[in-house]
């Protein structure tokens, strides 16, 4: 009779044992979920820091061309280019201005042609930036199309240095209903495309990546995706399609994959000149 009943308590032990796996299972699944959505939370956070220092970089930016633009003697010598007194005046308040601006790469005017009439480094100054007429027309376009006549390129590679920049540029108009000329500012952009991350919980090989969605082109990245070079993620490609030409920021999560393994990331758009800034990782 008593190795009956024994008989009868091992279903219910390994049933049990069983609940308890189970149960134990299930906990382990919502603790990553957890993990998983704080991490998200945390990212999309970070990538939100990211994108207000920049627009707060371009908002300074913008106050610094277009008091640059409005300045007296800038608009003396587009008025009057052959002017000597305005040349000298001009160079002078330029170099004046260009030691009061942090983070400069170089501020200058020109004729509508391009033709540099003053800029930070007096060895550029008569030079030709943009000879293609085609190339002149789309920079004139983009400065009338954009609000106060002041066009954000965003964050770029410089010509000039190679380095990336936030480059700028704002019409000048003359006492008519004509312009005159217009003023350009490129500053250094090093203090926005730190990698500088904080531990986060759940994921590792942070990272941030900042996109151009109108090229399909890395503005920052990592080793394999530096500035300039094409995306080639299928997922990151079609992100880019969607945002591309929008005129609302947008923010979300994204997941994907590549040859190094599988990723998360928050994303941030901003519009105003077709930047994705994301923040990446690998779920641990």
């Amino acid at each position: 009779m008593e190795e009956k009943k024994k008989r009868s308590k091992l279903p219910l032990a390994v049933i049990a044992g069983a609940l308890v796996i189970a149960i134990a299972g299930g906990a382990l699944k919502g603790a990553s979920v957890a993990a998983r959505k704080n991490a998200l939370n945390t990212m999309a956070g970070l990538t939100e820091e990211r994108v207000e220092l920049i627009e707060n970089f371009f908002t300074e930016g913008k106050k610094t061309l277009t008091l640059y633009a409005e300045a007296p003697e800038i608009k003396a010598l587009l008025e009057d280019p052959d002017n000597d007194k305005a040349v000298v005046e001009a160079q002078e308040f330029t170099e004046y201005y260009s030691e009061h601006i942090d983070d400069l790469e170089g501020i200058y005017a020109s004729e509508l042609s391009t033709h540099v009439l003053t800029h930070t480094n007096k060895q550029v100054v008569g030079m030709i930036t943009r000879a293609d007429t085609n190339n002149q027309k789309k920079l004139m376009e983009a400065m009338l199309d954009s609000e106060d006549g002041l066009y954000n390129c965003g964050i770029i590679m410089s010509p000039a240095s190679g380095r990336n920049i936030v480059s700028m540029y704002k019409i000048i108009p003359g006492d008519d209903d004509g312009y005159i000329g217009f003023a350009g500012l490129g500053l250094i952009a090093d203090s926005l495309l730190s990698n500088d991350i904080p531990s986060m919980k759940g994921i590792k090989s942070a990272s941030y990546k900042i996109i151009n969605v109108n090229n399909r082109k890395y503005i920052f990245g990592g080793d394999s995706d530096a500035a300039g070079n094409d995306i080639t993620n299928d997922s990151l490609l079609s992100l880019c399609s969607e945002l591309s030409g929008t005129d609302a920021p947008a923010k979300g999560n994204i997941e994907y994959k590549d040859e190094n393994g599988s990723y998360i990331a928050a994303y941030s758009y901003m519009p105003e000149c077709g930047t994705l800034v994301m923040l990446e990782g690998k779920s641990r």
